[in-house]
């Protein structure tokens, strides 16, 4: 499990938890590597899931006795107060929250992430989806629009040899106009925003 040297006290039941403009409500108090959880264990009562990124700052308060209260100020502005029976286990919570909020490799502050099974360098986004059939799905209801291919091989826009070389590719192939666009007029257009782009 990662983290769990800065974790001292897991779990701690009745807890008070008190957000603001709220009343106190009684539960259990999870702390993980990433989240800090509250939950009353009844229906339609208070719950917390909070990132340990998203807290602030937080104020001890050590009550007489044992009793001690933290308050959490959250990035977002929000506060809660959570109200312990024993001394020991707010500050070991309190220091849990304090290690975990600054750890600084971004791939450890999240509890989940995502690997992609093959490389993303793989993927042509130019190849993902064809045209023709996207315009198909698409608008099939109408006859406005049709699908042009003036740019088949990329030689509509070729001005130069430098177009050809370095942007072969800035244009699709395929394109959706106006029906009543002709070929010729598309031509001109994707010449005009060649121009415009240098």
């Amino acid at each position: 499990m990662e983290f769990v040297e800065y974790i001292k006290s897991p779990r701690i039941e009745k807890v008070l938890l008190k957000r603001r403009h709220g009343t106190k409500v009684e539960g259990t108090l999870c702390v993980t590597g990433h989240h800090l959880i509250f939950s009353s264990r009844t229906q339609h009562e208070e719950e917390l899931f909070l990132l340990h990124s998203a807290v602030e700052s937080i104020e001890k308060k050590i009550l007489s006795g044992e009793q001690a209260i933290l308050t959490i100020c959250c990035k977002n502005f929000d506060l809660v107060k959570l109200e312990f029976s024993n001394t020991e286990e707010a500050l070991n919570v309190a220091s849990s929250i304090e290690d975990l909020s600054v750890i600084d490799d971004s791939s450890l502050k999240y509890p989940f992430f995502y690997r992609h099974l093959q490389s993303l360098s793989e993927e042509d986004g130019w190849d993902m989806f064809s045209t023709d059939i996207e315009f198909s799905m698409m608008c099939t209801s109408t006859q406005n629009w049709r699908i042009s291919h003036v740019n088949r091989d990329y030689k509509v826009h070729w001005l130069s040899i430098h177009y050809a070389n370095n942007m072969s590719k800035m244009h699709l192939t395929v394109n959706v106009i106006p029906q009543g666009l002709g070929n010729i007029l598309d031509s001109y257009s994707h010449r005009y925003a060649v121009r415009k782009l240098c």
